[in-house]
């Protein structure tokens, strides 16, 4: 969060005025609505079950609650930090810890790190990163079982209940790992230890900025295209700002020049980022009658904010203009 205000403040193009009075009155409405989880107290944001009362849909909540982390959302940090469980390992929610497949969803996936790095690097929580990459080390699968020992682990996972492997690191998920380890100053060699162990090449081990560029490049648009720029806050939260990190936000911003998220990674604070901004959330006039959609993850479409969960405009607002200090 920091590093992202001082960029904007160096460009010297935050919001004044009329603009600023507007999207701050809209972000009190905005917090006002937004959609909190009740089940596991203290309630956390999460998107809405609508018309299952005793449910939340808060299975993405972690990567979501990492990103209103980021934008100074307490409630955000405190899903996230609260949503890993005694033993080092992190869940998709508060409430989903001890859920796992096949009565539920899958506990965790590769998405939902985002959210864990995001928080960590916010809070430098340091204590809880070095609990989760010991889970991570200590709880890979049995690649070679002999006499029901196991002789041989493999590859790093994120959580253990996965059939279809969807909680296996890529090596992107190993470098974002690293660069959090470096920011925080404690130990991130878990993958390249784990590597050694099974002779793997080290050198798919890539920069992140040339993992963005390409992704923002081929990644299809939705949530795809989503990952990247919450990849591209993780990367600013490390201290990157490369040419091709750059290049990576502008791609994004011209593959879908109706999001106006996209469009403050690439360009910062602009007054018609804020405007549309104001123009796709909810209004006193126009209220979300579905609270399940963080609207940013979506192709634009007409009425958007019919489906806002309300959170994803709080997060944009903040970081557009951030709130004064409580």
């Amino acid at each position: 969060m920091r590093y992202l205000i001082g960029a904007l403040v160096t460009l010297g193009i935050l919001v004044t005025g009329a603009s600023a009075t507007e999207l701050s009155e809209r972000r009190a409405f905005w917090e006002t609505h937004a959609y909190l989880c009740d089940l596991a107290p203290p309630a956390f944001p999460s998107k809405e079950a609508l018309g299952h009362p005793d449910d939340c849909d808060d299975g993405d909540m972690t990567l979501f609650n990492g990103l209103l982390c980021t934008a100074g959302v307490a409630a955000g940090c405190d899903g996230v930090a609260r949503a890993q469980g005694p033993d080092g390992r992190w869940w998709r929610s508060p409430r989903r810890i001890g859920r796992e497949a096949p009565a539920h969803d899958v506990s965790f996936s590769p998405d939902q790190s985002l959210g864990v790095l995001l928080y960590v690097l916010t809070k430098h929580d340091r204590a809880a990163f070095d609990r989760w990459t010991s889970w991570l080390e200590t709880n890979r699968p049995c690649a070679i079982e002999i006499a029901d020992r196991c002789v041989q682990r493999g590859w790093l996972r994120f959580c253990r209940d996965d059939a279809d492997k969807r909680c296996t690191l890529r090596p992107a998920d190993c470098v974002r790992i690293e660069m959090a380890a470096h920011s925080l100053g404690t130990d991130g060699g878990v993958c390249r230890r784990v590597m050694k162990e099974l002779k793997l090449p080290e050198d798919v081990l890539l920069d992140i900025d040339d993992f963005l560029v390409s992704s923002a490049a081929v990644n299809d648009p939705g949530y795809p295209l989503h990952l990247v720029a919450a990849g591209i806050v993780l990367a600013r939260l490390n201290g990157v700002d490369t040419p091709k990190l750059r290049q990576a936000a502008g791609i994004l911003a011209a593959r879908v020049p109706g999001n106006p998220f996209f469009q403050y990674l690439h360009s910062g604070t602009t007054a018609a980022t804020v405007t549309a901004t104001l123009g796709i959330c909810p209004a006193p006039d126009r209220l979300s009658t579905n609270r399940f959609q963080w609207v940013w993850e979506r192709e634009p479409k007409p009425e958007s904010w019919r489906e806002s969960m309300y959170w994803e405009c709080v997060f944009l607002a903040n970081l557009l203009e951030p709130p004064a200090p409580k």
